[in-house]
């Protein structure tokens, strides 16, 4: 007979229970070699039962995302090297660094760029992709600030939305105007953006 003993294992949240039989000439057992128990901790929170793993599991995934981002970024830059919108030489990328991203994105939709402020913004949508937004913020410094101005500055000139009344006007509104005006809610026109007829080539 090869095999002399078994062994019973009992696997649970928070214990580990085994036991050891000998068996006998027919493969049966007939006694009790040794038996026990481990008890270790469920790995929760006494208090509310929260899982001990999620502090660990959080720090795991925003290295994750941290590191899948700079691989993307990583990658943009290779390929707009290769293709010409970004600069090899340091003194050249030094000075491509001080352009504004915003300017150039907002002077793409009049005029032609250079090639390397092309890449310049496409490596800054990249830079905010993902980046949370505060849309749903209805402060005052979230619907005043500059950036707030300067975007439906570019919506108004793009024919996307109406202008902005002044606070006075605005309050002079009924319920059904104060919608339609664009202040709550923006009102995109159902007709074509005449400047993409004129997008360089």
């Amino acid at each position: 007979m090869k095999n002399r003993y078994r062994i019973g294992l009992d696997v649970g949240t928070n214990s580990l229970g085994w036991c050891v039989l000998e068996l006998d000439g027919q493969g049966d057992p007939h006694r009790i070699e040794n038996a026990g128990v481990r008890i270790f901790s469920d790995g929760r929170k006494e208090k509310d039962k929260a899982t001990l793993a999620v502090t660990r599991r959080e720090a795991r995934l925003a290295r994750r995302r941290r590191d899948r981002f700079k691989q993307r970024q990583t990658y943009l830059l290779s390929v707009l090297t290769d293709v010409g919108l970004f600069p090899k030489r340091k003194t050249e990328l030094e000075d491509l660094q001080k352009e504004n991203p915003l300017e150039l994105r907002a002077k793409a939709l009049q005029e032609k760029l250079k090639p390397y402020q092309v890449g310049r913004a496409l490596f800054h949508l990249n830079q905010r992709r993902g980046f949370k937004s505060n849309r749903k913020d209805s402060s005052e410094d979230a619907t005043s600030g500059r950036v707030s101005k300067s975007v439906r500055m570019l919506l108004e000139e793009m024919g996307l939305i109406g202008s902005l009344l002044p606070k006075e006007k605005y309050k002079e509104l009924s319920k059904k105007e104060k919608r339609l005006s664009g202040r709550k809610k923006l009102k995109i026109a159902k007709k074509p953006w005449p400047g993409w007829a004129a997008w360089p080539s």
